[in-house]
């Protein structure tokens, strides 16, 4: 499966214009978003999210891929350094000259369905984010599925954004994550909130199209059923075989065990969670789940912004050259920022 849409899109780029961007409260969707939706639905993603937990299992443990290291285009431009923690390499990206100490930083997960490694897209987004704010950026490449289980995965960014708290101490952090990294960056919250009291929560949450495939709440999983067969990368199938391939229920942590359970955004506790910002496209599976949470946030008196994206696609904001998607990545900056 391809990884990058930089060819297929380099083409339309020179041949295909595109409508002006649209409100937030239509539907109208300009000709690039459509080619790169039609795009996306071709890279079988779908097919791979479809498949019964034996079937990708197997597939997984036949398609193998180490994580790539950082592409020249950022190795050029920006200063990175690698550390490795629990077994994983840990990239930080830092501008080569800064004049002053840094006061923001983002902890970058990125997504993938906790199949994929860091993609052509993250890279190019992370680039995007360097030359706009100018701040270091670090990601951690998480253990991903068929290897590692959910507490392995969390124990890992544990341990990044311990260093990373110790490597910039008073500065603003930030949590920055897209799909299954949008889950992971909550969860992580919540397991700092529990049972971590010596590490501080992140001054901003940022979750680009959460799929939280721990939650199984009855209220919101017919209308996900409704917007599945528009949805071209996600499926319900992944509320089953991710949580079971990620031993989720057969943790022996108290956390993993009690805390994460099946109807996680309706029974837990976010009190005195950091702002929170979540972009959801309403034609993608998870938006139900994103309506959800802002709701039980809110409930809970943190402060959240929802960004929903008319028409949109699961991770809109990071398809890069729609530009939806700019003017999504571009509210991301301002918070950020």
């Amino acid at each position: 499966m391809k990884r990058t849409l930089a060819g297929f899109l380099l083409i339309l780029l020179t041949g295909c214009a595109t409508t002006p961007h649209q409100n937030d409260n239509t539907a109208r969707t300009s000709l690039m978003y459509k080619a790169v939706k039609s795009y996306a639905a071709g890279t079988g993603q779908k097919e791979l999210f479809s498949l019964d937990t034996e079937a990708l299992s197997a597939y997984l443990e036949a398609h193998k891929i180490n994580e790539a290291p950082p592409p020249k285009y950022i190795t050029r431009k920006f200063a990175v350094t690698e550390k490795i923690l629990s077994g994983r390499p840990c990239y930080q990206i830092s501008p080569r000259k800064t004049a002053a100490p840094e006061s923001k930083a983002i902890f970058f997960i990125h997504g993938g369905g906790f199949v994929y490694e860091t993609m052509d897209m993250h890279w190019k987004n992370i680039e995007i984010l360097m030359n706009e704010l100018s701040m270091p950026i670090l990601l951690p490449a998480y253990p991903l599925l068929p290897d590692a289980t959910i507490e392995e995965i969390v124990f890992m960014l544990m341990e990044a954004y311990a260093d990373m708290c110790n490597t910039f101490p008073d500065t603003e952090i930030i949590f920055l994550g897209d799909s299954s990294g949008a889950d992971l960056a909550l969860v992580l919250c919540q397991y700092i909130k529990a049972l971590s009291p010596n590490l501080p929560l992140p001054d901003k949450l940022i979750l680009v199209s959460p799929a939280l495939i721990i939650d199984n709440s009855p209220l919101v999983l017919d209308s996900m059923r409704q917007l599945e067969k528009g949805d071209v990368i996600c499926t319900m199938k992944m509320l089953e075989t991710l949580p079971g391939l990620l031993k989720i229920a057969g943790s022996k942590n108290v956390f993993f065990k009690t805390i994460l359970n099946a109807d996680f955004v309706l029974t837990a506790d976010f009190t005195g969670m950091p702002s929170t910002y979540i972009f959801s496209g309403t034609e993608e599976l998870f938006f139900p789940q994103a309506e959800a949470l802002v709701k039980r946030l809110k409930q809970q008196g943190v402060y959240t912004e929802f960004v929903q994206g008319a028409g949109m696609m699961h991770s809109w904001p990071y398809l890069i050259y729609p530009p939806e998607s700019k003017k999504a990545l571009s509210q991301i900056i301002e918070i950020i920022r």
